[in-house]
Formats: C-alpha cells, sequence, structure tokens
C-alpha cells in the first residue's frame, strides 16, 4: 500500500492540469507524547522541584543534558543534568533526580488505541521510530513490547543529534532505505513537526490517538 499525495496545479499559459505526485513508503513516529506517556511531566517537575526559571530554550537544554550520550549508570546522568542547571551535586538531589527518571520509566505506558493503529499502518509501509530521548527511557519499547512494529529505530543518544536538526530526519529515512520526501513523520512537538518539514518529509501534529486516526484515514487511502 502506498499513500499518494496529488498536488494540483493549473499551468495559467497552456490551461494544461498537471498533477505533482508523491509516494510515501514509510511512517515515522516519535516517541514520547506520540506513541507513550509518563503520565507526567518529568522535565517540567525537575523544573519546579529546583525553582528553575522557565525559559525559552529550556527544553533543548535538558534534552541535551541527558539525550545525546550513552550514560552508565542514571546516577552519572542525573549528575549532568545537575551541572548543567548550575545545581548542586549533592547525594540528595542525585537521589532525587534518579527517582524522578526511575519513575518516568516505570510508569511509561502506551496509549490506547495506538497498537491497532501500528500493526494496521505495517501491513502497507515500513514503520519507523525516531526519538529524543536517553538511553534508558529508550529502554521502554522492548519492555512494552512494541519494537517487532518498526524496520528501524534511531534515538538521539545513538547518534549525538535531536529532532529537529535534519540530519535526525535523514538517518532515520536513511535506515528505512527511503528518501525523506517519501516519509510521513508523526509528532506531538510543533517545532519537530516543522523541522520533518524542513528536512523534506510530510508530517502531522499528534494530538490524540482519536485525531490521529481521523487525520490517517483522511491521508491514507
Amino acid at each position: 500500500m502506498k499513500f499518494v499525495l496529488a498536488l494540483y496545479n493549473k499551468q495559467s499559459i497552456y490551461y494544461s492540469t498537471v498533477f505533482y505526485v508523491l509516494v510515501i513508503r514509510a511512517i515515522v513516529f516519535d516517541l514520547w507524547g506520540t506513541l507513550v506517556h509518563k503520565g507526567f511531566s518529568v522535565n517540567g517537575e525537575l523544573l519546579r522541584h529546583f525553582k528553575i526559571r522557565s525559559y525559552h530554550g529550556y527544553l533543548n537544554d535538558y534534552e541535551s543534558s541527558l539525550q545525546l550520550r550513552r550514560w552508565r549508570s542514571m546516577d552519572g546522568m542525573s549528575r549532568e543534568f545537575l551541572k548543567s542547571f548550575g545545581l548542586s551535586i549533592n547525594q540528595k538531589n542525585v537521589r532525587y533526580v534518579t527517582s524522578l527518571f526511575r519513575k518516568g520509566i516505570n510508569q511509561a505506558c502506551l496509549y490506547e488505541g495506538i497498537l491497532e493503529i501500528l500493526s494496521s499502518l505495517r501491513r502497507g509501509y515500513c514503520l519507523g521510530l525516531l526519538s529524543n530521548t536517553s538511553v534508558f527511557e529508550s529502554r521502554v519499547v522492548s519492555r512494552l513490547g512494541f519494537r517487532p512494529f518498526f524496520r528501524a529505530t534511531v534515538f538521539s543518544w545513538e547518534i549525538g543529534v535531536l529532532k529537529p536538526s535534519k540530519e535526525a530526519f535523514v538517518e532515520i529515512a536513511s535506515r528505512l532505505s527511503v528518501k525523506p520526501k517519501e516519509c510521513l513523520f508523526i509528532d506531538d512537538t510543533k517545532e519537530n513537526v516543522l523541522g520533518a518539514r524542513r528536512a523534506g518529509m510530510k508530517a502531522i501534529r499528534f494530538t490524540s490517538v482519536k485525531n490521529l486516526s481521523k487525520q490517517l484515514n483522511r491521508v491514507i487511502p
């Protein structure tokens, strides 16, 4: 099965009709906030607990401190978070941050109805997973049992690059053996949706499983 997007253009000089056909061969999903949720915001809790003043770019700084390398221990990752935000690196703070990371991982669960969507889509498309995530958080993909749905996965800690950087989108397309323009990308974050489009992908923003199903029904025959 192929998703064919036809863009209509009527040439004014010759009054002829031209259709530009874009074939979608792969569908790429974000992980957190799209397939899986924790029931609370880890970065939001850290912001409040440590009284960090919210600022534009906080999320990027948060992800950059945790999700761009393979950590050997969760405590080590916690220390890096504290260091990155100029917080005291003491045993109490390390324990708190680590406990919050563990809580998020342990509470992680799939959105209701998302497995049915994945099961339906993989009958006709290559499915990929592209996520800004830590090495520890990425393990929920196997723990929750949905890794077999994906032909390829790309995690930021593996490649040292975060979405919405173009390199991340190019990498997942490469691993799926398709071109970026042959991919449909689904993410809950506006910046990542725009980044995917800049990389040449078709992209839609996830708001709920119900809305995603409606959007897919509109664009996939």
